[in-house]
């Protein structure tokens, strides 16, 4: 069984895409020929989007009425005080009478409160999450007019296990040798990170690494031993804030440029 480092570590980030590409199959077919260009004996395994700007909000922001509901339903422990206890056998009546009545009454309480819960569940209303939310939007391609980039994760493949290789027909022709995902995702990080795709400079970069880029020791195919190559400076990097909705990653490449 594979673990979510290992997964992650055949698993490289494509930024900078245009949004066409989560919405036509040609240009996504584009983007993995472009990735494989550099390694034709690697295999993608899926390709999913993220940092996708829908048209209709998915999850819904806080606002001051909310804040005021929520205080207003806290209970004050100034103010709060124990209701007096009252005395069963108040009355006169026996103390046996008196609990066996209050028992039925209990009983019969429980039963219409199931009862009532039972009928409120069938006409009960279910909202959706704000994960399901964005999974309907996405397959509606509900998105927001004004975006125009959308981020991707591309995961490798594994090669065929030998078991299933052996059972295959000997009248059909080798199956093609699958380069190792976690050498497939470093070559594609150094052959496709700042290269041209749809007339936009692509951002390319490792998911699984720590302390560094993460990749495997020459010949360590099958064995994911991790070394740490030549990775980006933090020393080098800025932080840039405040940007508008509708800014381009070209513009902030282009100002930074002309500096």
């Amino acid at each position: 069984d594979e673990t979510p480092e290992l997964r992650e570590r055949r698993t490289i980030f494509v930024g900078n895409l245009p949004v066409d590409v989560a919405q036509k199959k040609p240009l996504l077919k584009q983007l993995h020929r472009h990735i494989l260009s550099s390694i034709p004996t690697a295999k993608i395994e899926s390709t999913r989007f993220r940092s996708v700007a829908f048209q209709t909000p998915t999850s819904k922001l806080p606002t001051d009425q909310d804040d005021e509901s929520a205080t207003q339903g806290k209970p004050n422990p100034k103010t709060t005080s124990a209701a007096p206890n009252k005395d069963k056998s108040s009355g006169g009546g026996r103390q046996h009478d008196i609990d066996r009545a209050s028992t039925w009454r209990q009983s019969q309480n429980q039963n219409q409160n199931d009862k009532d819960e039972t009928a409120l569940s069938k006409d009960e209303k279910r909202y959706l999450s704000t994960n399901q939310k964005k999974k309907i939007a996405f397959i509606n391609q509900d998105f927001h007019s004004s975006s125009t980039s959308i981020n991707a994760y591309i995961v490798f493949a594994h090669p065929l296990p030998p078991s299933l290789i052996e059972t295959r027909p000997k009248n059909l022709p080798p199956l093609p040798q699958t380069l190792n995902p976690y050498e497939a995702a470093v070559k594609a990080v150094k052959a496709c990170d700042g290269t041209l795709l749809l007339e936009r400079v692509i951002r390319v970069d490792l998911v699984g690494k720590k302390k560094g880029i993460v990749g495997l020791k020459e010949g360590g195919e099958g064995d994911p031993q991790l070394v740490l190559i030549e990775g980006t400076d933090p020393k080098s990097s800025v932080f840039v804030g405040n940007l508008d909705f509708a800014s381009k990653e070209e513009d902030l490449r282009a100002f930074f440029e002309g500096v």
